[in-house]
């Protein structure tokens, strides 16, 4: 079922500049029934109510030692900013290419406070989600759960108007984000969290023009 929502948008997300709030009415996927971590008692899935995700044999793209746009790279996560925006044990940041999450805080007179109502609501389920799939789960005391990812691969995508070429103008690499579960299945973040209803589809686009154009046309249709 799907139930149309309104929330507050940071679009600024976590920048140094503050730019206006916005209210953006988005379609949460899988709402009210939005995923929800099990009791401790529960042997099975970390999360309950999930969408189906069987996964893929194999990932879509070749693998590099060295981060370069259309290759896949290895990395070790080791904090979570947020829902749509992952750090790496090297110090690289990045921002999940094509989709955009709630923000848990905004600023307010250059000091940063928490957003309130659907957004922050939302905003931390996005957070939880990514956390687990990017970090939690990599850790020993969640090898009892199902499926629960091994390893995580960030692929950059071309930018434009950015610092680098593969960054936006917050110096963050922007990435598409597959995690390997224990089964050997490979699974896409950034898809995930859209069918989720815990994320909208924002930022890319396949108008040349657009600031956010991208020449990936297969994973601009995967989150479709």
């Amino acid at each position: 079922m799907t139930k149309k929502f309104k929330y507050l948008l940071n679009v600024s997300s976590l920048g140094a500049i503050t730019l206006p709030i916005i209210s953006i009415s988005c379609n949460w996927q899988n709402t009210p029934n939005t995923p929800q971590k099990p009791s401790k008692d529960n042997k099975e899935e970390y999360f309950s109510n999930l969408q189906p995700d069987s996964g893929i044999d194999k990932l879509p793209y070749s693998l590099s030692s060295n981060l370069q746009i259309n290759y896949a790279t290895e990395i070790i996560p080791t904090y979570i900013r947020d829902g749509d925006t992952i750090q790496d044990s090297k110090g690289n940041v990045y921002r999940f290419a094509g989709i955009d999450t709630p923000e848990t805080r905004k600023k307010e007179n250059g000091l940063w406070v928490p957003t309130s109502g659907l957004q922050y609501k939302y905003g931390k389920l996005a957070t939880n989600f990514t956390e687990y799939y990017m970090l939690n789960g990599l850790l020993p005391k969640n090898d009892k759960y199902k499926n629960r990812p091994t390893k995580i691969f960030a692929i950059p995508q071309k930018t434009k108007n950015g610092k680098t070429n593969m960054t936006d103008s917050y110096g963050r690499i922007v990435a598409i984000l597959y995690y390997l579960d224990e089964n050997g299945k490979y699974h896409c973040l950034n898809e995930k969290l859209l069918k989720e209803g815990l994320a909208r589809k924002a930022y890319i686009s396949l108008n040349k023009k657009s600031t956010y154009y991208t020449s990936n046309i297969s994973y601009y249709n995967l989150l479709t």
